[in-house]
């Protein structure tokens, strides 16, 4: 399909509306708003359109809304909190009569088939806002997107509690096979953020999962896990990321964007937080070990067993004739890269070692 598919069949319908008795505005608005799906804010609607044209001015397209609005080709819909401008309903069919074109309808419909299959073919990436997340219909398609994986779900909750309704999806699609893995707050971290009124979010989404097949819900304690709430991602290419201030916003305030990954790829959206979600799932891990062990192999520990070690070379090698500074330097370059290099080698050892306890 030649790049230029989508604007030589909107100049044509332009200007076969344009024959009918429609002005420009009206065939240029009718026309894009149909065959690109635009559905904007109604004050910002003017301002966005008037830049694809020199014909077209703010004023002249806010009065062209209000003409097409009076006539019913378009609608001033609800999209969360927001109004928006929309075509209306039987669009096809509304337009034709208004124009009076015989087999319109058809030839719109047809045309915008094609357009679709043509943006399809040629993009990686589906974005949909969504609006708020509480607006309606956005929990009737999480459920649908959730009994649509085949492979994967990952998602974080800070302290969302558990719902019956989802619960029972994830568990059926565990069922399946789908592997499901939960990251939850501790209590420490929830009552940082929300305040001391919630507690128990982790220790009711373990127990609601513990008899269930591949479910996995771990705690995590750091800060930077909190970024990951609320989202879900479906098999690695489906990501409804929630965005919002988690220190002042329930999530459900927060707006949701939809992200799809067509066949391969790698949206970089989408592989971050398959990134920062595989990461912080390995920090949790590591939070079911022994307290005694991730405190001898914590940064502090580590950091003090090098100094003794080498103030214990100086003094044995008698390196006391050393400048005071020069110690200090070697001690922080060797302290440095010691730590580093023993940090993650420490790390890497007791993860194999828990993943063999498992197994």
């Amino acid at each position: 399909m030649p790049s230029s598919f989508t604007e030589n069949y909107e100049s044509a319908f332009i200007d076969k509306l344009q024959a009918s008795g429609i002005s420009y505005e009206e065939a240029f608005i009718c026309i894009l708003m149909y065959f690109r799906d635009i559905s904007r804010p109604v004050n910002e609607m003017p301002a966005i359109f008037s830049r694809y044209s020199p014909k077209l001015t703010e004023e002249t397209i806010r009065k062209t809304f209000e003409h097409l609005c009076r006539i019913g080709l378009i609608e001033i819909g609800q999209y969360g909190a927001l109004e928006v401008y929309k075509t209306a309903d039987d669009y096809e069919k509304k337009l034709e009569m208004n124009t009076k074109i015989t087999g319109l309808a058809d030839e719109l419909s047809k045309s915008k088939n094609l357009s679709q299959l043509s943006r399809s073919n040629s993009s990686k990436v589906e974005l949909s806002p969504k609006g708020v997340v509480s607006a309606e219909g956005n929990y009737a398609t999480l459920l649908s997107r959730l009994k649509g994986a085949n492979n994967t779900i990952k998602a974080a909750m800070l302290c969302t509690k558990v719902y019956e309704e989802t619960a029972a999806v994830i568990e059926e699609m565990a069922n399946k096979g789908v592997h499901i893995q939960f990251l939850v707050g501790s209590d420490d971290i929830v009552k940082k953020i929300r305040g001391s009124s919630v507690n128990g979010t982790y220790q009711d989404w373990k127990k609601r999962f513990e008899n269930t097949p591949n479910v996995e819900v771990l705690m995590f304690e750091s800060d930077s896990a909190i970024e990951l709430c609320s989202s879900y991602l479906i098999d690695n290419s489906v990501l409804r990321l929630v965005v919002y201030d988690y220190a002042s916003m329930r999530s459900l305030e927060g707006y949701l964007l939809e992200v799809i990954q067509k066949g391969k790829g790698n949206i970089n959206i989408i592989h971050w937080y398959q990134s920062k979600f595989d990461e912080e799932w390995e920090e949790a891990k590591l939070l079911k070990t022994p307290r005694a062990i991730r405190f001898l192999t914590s940064h502090y520990t580590l950091s003090i067993f090098a100094t003794c070690i080498l103030v214990f070379l100086i003094i044995y090698f008698k390196l006391t004739d050393l400048p005071f500074e020069l110690c200090l330097i070697l001690i922080g370059v060797s302290l440095s890269y010691f730590v580093q290099i023993s940090y993650k080698k420490i790390r890497k050892f007791f993860k194999k070692l828990i993943i063999a306890m498992k197994e």
